[in-house]
Parts: C-alpha cells; sequence; structure tokens
C-alpha cells in the first residue's frame, strides 16, 4: 500500500468515527425523539417519547394537555381538584400555535371534575370525531354549559349519561353545529334551575329525533332556535315537566325542521312571549300546527311566523291577540298548500311590517278577513276572482266584492268588507248552515209597505272586478339618524313622509373616516300611523400599524384570503371578541387579530437583550427584570430560538418572560 492510498483509507477512518461521534451526540436524540416505535411498557410513554406529542398549559388549572399529532389525539389529565372555569380546550390550543381543526380524538385520562363555567368547553374542534372517558367528567359544579359542545362538526356521538347538571343555569348553544350527532341522550339532565336554552340542537343536523320527557323548564326565559336547522329531525318529545310560563323568546324555536312531521306544542304557554318570529318557519313537513291555545297578547313580532309551511292546509288563528305586534312581513309567504287562512281576530292597527305577509299562496281558496284587518301591502297575488260570502255559503256566495287579489288588497275596507272571502270556482265541503249566517228576520209588520228611501238607483250589471276610489291617507313621518356608536350626529336627520302603505326607501351616506356598521332592519318599509325611526350607526376609523405579519378572519374567526404585513398602515373601526380572542374590524368586512396590532404586555423575568430580525445582538440594548414590556402576536422562530415583538425589527427571547 503506496503512502497515497494509505492517506485515503485514514482519511476515511477518521471521517467514519467523526461521523459517528456526530451521530451519537446530535443524529441520534433526534431519530430517538422521532422514532414511531413504542416503548414494549407502556403506550402512554409512546406519545410522549414520539416527536410528534406535545405538552400544552392548560389555562390556570396547573394542569397539561398532551397533544399526539400522529394519531391527532388531545388528552386530558384527570385532577383530584376541581378546575374552576377551565379554559376552553380549543383555545389552550390556540395558545401555543396549535390548530383545534387538527384534532380527531379527545380522550379524559382519569376522573376530571370542573367547576363554574364550562363555557365553550369542547367548542370550535370541527374535525373532533369522538371523546373518551367523558363519564369521567365531573360537572356537579358547573352552572353554565354555554356552547359546549358546539362547532364539533365530526362528532358522532356523545355519552353524557353521567352528566350532573343540577347547577347548571344556561344550555344555550350547547350542541350548536354538532352536524353529524344523530342522536342525543339528554335522559340524565336536571333543567330545574336552567333559564336559558336558547339555540340548544341548533344546526344539528343529522338528529332524528329527541327526547326531552325528563326536562322541568320552569325557570326558563328563553328557547329562541332551540331547535333550528335541526332538518333531519321527525319528531320532538316534550313531556309535562317542559313548562314555558316564563318564556318570553320563541323566535325561531323550530325553524328549518324540514322533516318534522308531527308537533304538539298544546302545552306551551306563551302568556309571555314577545317573540314569535320564524316560530315555524319551514317546517315543510308539518301538515298541521293547533295553536289554539296561544295566548298572544305580549307579542311584538310574528314576521315568517309560518313561512314556507308548504304542506299546512288550514290555520285558525282567529283567537289571535295581535294588538302589540308590529311585524308580520312574509307571515305566510310560500304556504303553498294552505287553502283556508282566517285572520280575522287580528288587530293590525300597530301594524309596520306587512310585505308578502300573503304572497305566494297558490292554493289559498278561503280567506277571512276583520274589522281590524290591513289588507294592502301584503303581497297577495293568488289567482282568481274573490267574492264575499255575505248572507250565502261557501259554494254560493252573495256578496258584492268581486276582486281580484289586486284589487282585494287595494279596495277593502275593514270597517264595511269584513267577511269571508273564497275564490269563485272552488267547492267546500260545508255544513248546511252558512258561514256568515243571516240576521234572523225581525217578525212582520202589519203594514209591510216598505218606506221609499235608501234604495239606491238602479244602475247597468257592475263589471266582474269592479272597485271603489280610497282617499289615501297621510302617514306619520319617518325619521332618518345618521350618528356614531356613541350617539353623536354626523349630520342632520333626514324626514321621509308618504302615505300609509307606500314603501319608503332610506339610503346610506358616506363620511370620511367612517364605516357603516351594519344597514338598519328597517331601512326600508312602509308608512304606517305610528311615527318611525331609522337610525344608521357608523365606526370611527383609527390608524394603526401592524407589528406582526397577520392573516385575515371572518366573523367566526375562520381565515380569509389576504394578509398584513409588519409595518403595514391600517384602518380599525372596532372590536370584536371572537371566540374568546379581541380582534380588530377592518373595512371589507374581515377582521385582525388586536394582538398582532395593538399588542399586549407581558412581564420580564429576567434581564434580556434586543435581537434584530435575523437574531442578531443591538448593541447597547437591554431591558430590565421585573419591567412590563408591550409584545406583539405570537412567539416567532429565529434560528432555532423563540422571540416576542416588542417593536419593528426588535425581538425579546421568549424564555425571558
Amino acid at each position: 500500500m503506496n503512502k497515497h492510498h494509505f492517506r485515503i483509507k485514514l482519511t476515511t477512518y477518521l471521517a467514519i468515527i467523526a461521523m459517528t461521534v456526530v451521530g451519537l451526540s446530535i443524529i441520534k436524540p433526534q431519530t430517538t425523539f422521532a422514532s414511531a416505535s413504542p416503548p414494549v411498557n407502556s403506550a402512554k410513554e409512546t406519545k410522549i417519547a414520539t416527536r410528534e406529542a406535545r405538552t400544552i398549559r392548560w389555562g390556570e388549572s396547573g394542569l397539561s394537555l398532551s397533544y399526539d399529532s400522529t394519531s391527532k389525539t388531545l388528552t386530558i389529565p384527570g385532577s383530584s381538584t376541581a378546575v374552576a372555569d377551565p379554559r376552553p380546550l380549543a383555545y389552550a390550543l390556540s395558545d401555543v400555535g396549535l390548530d383545534p381543526a387538527n384534532v380527531n380524538h379527545i380522550v379524559i385520562q382519569d376522573p376530571l371534575a370542573i367547576s363554574g363555567s364550562a363555557k365553550y368547553f369542547f367548542r370550535g374542534f370541527n374535525y373532533l370525531t369522538n371523546i373518551d372517558g367523558l363519564d369521567q367528567l365531573d360537572t356537579s359544579k358547573v352552572t353554565d354549559m354555554t356552547s359546549m359542545f358546539s362547532l364539533c362538526y365530526y362528532l358522532s356521538d356523545v355519552n353524557l349519561k353521567n352528566f350532573n347538571t343540577a347547577n347548571v343555569t344556561t344550555m344555550s348553544s350547547m350542541f350548536y353545529g354538532c352536524f353529524r350527532l344523530k342522536n342525543i341522550d339528554v335522559s340524565s339532565f336536571n333543567t330545574e334551575n336552567v333559564s336559558e336554552l336558547s339555540g340548544m340542537f341548533e344546526e344539528c343536523r343529522s338528529l332524528n329525533a329527541i327526547d326531552l320527557s325528563n326536562f322541568k323548564t320552569s325557570k326558563v326565559t328563553n328557547i329562541s332556535t332551540m331547535f333550528q336547522n335541526c332538518r333531519s329531525l321527525k319528531s320532538i318529545k316534550f313531556g309535562e315537566g317542559f313548562k314555558t310560563d316564563n318564556v318570553t323568546d320563541m323566535n325561531g324555536v323550530f325553524n328549518n325542521c324540514l322533516s318534522l312531521t308531527d308537533l304538539d306544542v298544546s302545552g306551551f304557554s306563551t302568556a309571555n312571549v314577545k317573540t314569535m318570529s320564524y316560530m315555524f318557519g319551514a317546517c315543510q313537513s308539518l301538515t298541521k300546527i293547533d295553536v289554539s291555545n296561544f295566548n298572544t297578547d305580549k307579542v311584538t313580532v310574528m314576521n315568517n311566523m309560518f313561512m314556507d309551511c308548504e304542506h299546512i292546509t288550514e290555520l285558525d288563528l282567529s283567537k289571535f291577540n295581535t294588538a302589540n305586534v308590529f311585524n308580520m312581513k312574509e307571515m305566510f309567504q310560500y304556504d303553498f298548500k294552505l287553502k283556508k287562512l282566517d285572520i280575522s281576530g287580528f288587530d293590525m292597527s300597530k301594524i309596520t311590517y306587512i310585505a308578502d305577509m300573503l304572497n305566494d299562496l297558490q292554493s289559498l281558496n278561503l280567506l277571512k278577513l276583520g274589522k281590524d284587518n290591513i289588507v294592502n301591502g301584503t303581497g297577495l297575488n293568488t289567482d282568481g276572482t274573490w267574492r264575499n260570502v255575505a248572507d250565502g255559503t261557501l259554494n254560493d256566495p252573495k256578496g258584492k266584492n268581486r276582486w281580484s287579489s289586486k284589487e282585494l288588497m287595494a279596495s277593502y275596507d275593514p270597517t264595511k268588507d269584513a267577511d269571508t272571502y273564497v275564490r269563485e270556482g272552488t267547492h267546500f265541503d260545508e255544513d248546511k248552515p252558512p258561514v256568515n249566517p243571516p240576521t234572523p228576520p225581525t217578525p212582520p209588520t202589519p203594514t209591510p209597505t216598505p218606506t221609499p228611501t235608501p234604495t239606491p238607483t238602479p244602475t247597468p250589471t257592475p263589471p266582474s272586478h269592479s272597485s271603489g276610489i280610497i282617499e289615501p291617507i297621510a302617514g306619520a313621518e319617518v325619521r332618518v339618524h345618521y350618528e356614531d356608536k356613541n350617539g353623536l350626529k354626523l349630520t342632520p336627520d333626514k324626514i321621509l313622509n308618504g302615505n300609509v302603505g307606500d314603501g319608503y326607501v332610506t339610503q346610506e351616506l358616506k363620511f370620511a373616516g367612517y364605516l357603516l356598521k351594519a344597514r338598519p332592519y328597517n331601512a326600508t318599509g312602509f308608512f304606517s300611523y305610528q311615527p318611525q325611526t331609522v337610525t344608521y350607526t357608523y365606526l370611527k376609523g383609527i390608524e394603526r400599524m401592524v407589528m406582526h405579519n397577520s392573516y385575515l378572519y371572518d366573523i367566526n374567526g375562520k381565515r380569509v384570503t389576504g394578509e398584513l404585513m409588519s409595518g403595514q398602515m391600517i384602518t380599525t373601526y372596532d372590536t370584536e371578541t371572537i371566540n374568546g380572542q379581541k380582534y380588530y374590524l377592518l373595512d371589507n368586512n374581515t377582521f385582525v387579530k388586536a394582538t398582532n396590532i395593538t399588542g399586549q404586555k407581558r412581564k420580564l423575568k429576567h434581564n434580556a437583550l434586543i435581537y434584530n430580525q435575523k437574531a442578531k445582538k443591538i448593541r447597547h440594548a437591554s431591558l430590565k427584570r421585573g419591567r412590563k414590556v408591550r409584545t406583539y402576536g405570537g412567539a416567532v422562530k429565529r434560528k432555532g430560538r423563540y422571540y416576542y415583538i416588542i417593536g419593528l425589527n426588535r425581538y425579546v427571547k421568549k424564555a425571558n418572560f
């Protein structure tokens, strides 16, 4: 072997030794950390040993969560003491930059007690499929279960048999958006102290049936949207304990329950209810709704109440007291199979909104109107000719009014035209007595000669669609305010005038440096006998600098297209709390995390050097321990270490806080 070959072999040998040393000191720990091979004796150690495992501080509980990204499992430890007001699990993950959407399984490892508010506890795990160990969760001291499981889109089963709800006062939106839950067994629930059930099962689109026969709801005040958008729900069982005596809001409670075939609300007490808008909206499979027991004395809003109930054939609402109702917009719209409608008892003296109330009622053959009804502006467009029954029968009306739907709306005078109206050419199965029996004749007098007056002069046969001329009635003014959110006027009020029943349209105005908060619900409407106010509220913009690269989000906290870069100037208009975090509203109806703009103050635990974005020290720049420093956004990684941004191109190591 010559010297040249010896040098090559020696160099190779030394290189191998060097690589081996490096492998032992650097590569081997990484390989061990990344190994997918679990230790033989412990499955739990597997998750900790894998490179993908991560320990997460759980708020102020003193406990740590464990997340394994390989199995997409979040593990919650047990605790011998109750965790008070536990931080929502999704928030805990977000605190350390983990996305809750990456969690498919949650495991409660050992017995765990929580107390106070469990609001949002499992909320926002959009791809969560199951929760193991839920029977180990002690909720006996929990008072708030608002949105506890909401937005768990893929959760297919939830074991609630051991849930103790004796102290719970609100269950609002508890299962909101659990799209795949087909069954929810709440037979163990004690609801005697609950006051809020609004949205409890809303958007449970796969739910087939729900049994609430054990519910005692004497303290409940709100059941609005409780079953809204439960599209597959076919039956709801209420028990004797389901009391609604104190309920004030029934808005949308059964709205869009497309598959509901039977609904018994005969036990509902509605004496204190103020809102019934969308109550039965789009219950497309119901063929009847018995609301004869409803007390509507305090109700003010009935818009869309029966809208799109396309298989309902008859509604008798003659006993409804609507003296306080101001909104009946689209109340019966799209009830395509509705044949008989009795609203003769309606007092519509306070009505402001009636647009399309009677629109698209294709099968309507009988419409009973009363002395306090307003028909003009209701959008009645049923084909054919309407005739009042008078002293005739449904099949042989004798009234003098023969109107098209358009003419009926324009000509109906409640003081003299109140009657049952039928569409000519339709047949009714009726009892022999007429719908509107004539007043029994007085006994004949000895002299039957009639008095010569009020007999009108005979005229030729009137046209089939005759109508009179009604003088317009001046409506009360509509006053339009333009102000900021503190009530400061931005311009003088605009005054609109018109006749009762005529429509009005208000306009958004532009003000430099301001953004319209939302278009008013009554931006368009109808002039009525009562004065009306329309308020446009604007938000004042504030110029701010972006301190941390930022994504944009929608109102639900979901990422949208676009991002902001550090140093960029933006205008923010308002703050919004989304999923527990503060956001700023931008002018395109998107949101940015406030911590990336105005930051938050943190206290230094150690003296700290200041670095630039390349992780190089800034000469003669340092911060003393104990000082509160404003940081922006989450920690960023620079050359293997984590830093907080404290200013443009200025960083401090995270470990110093």
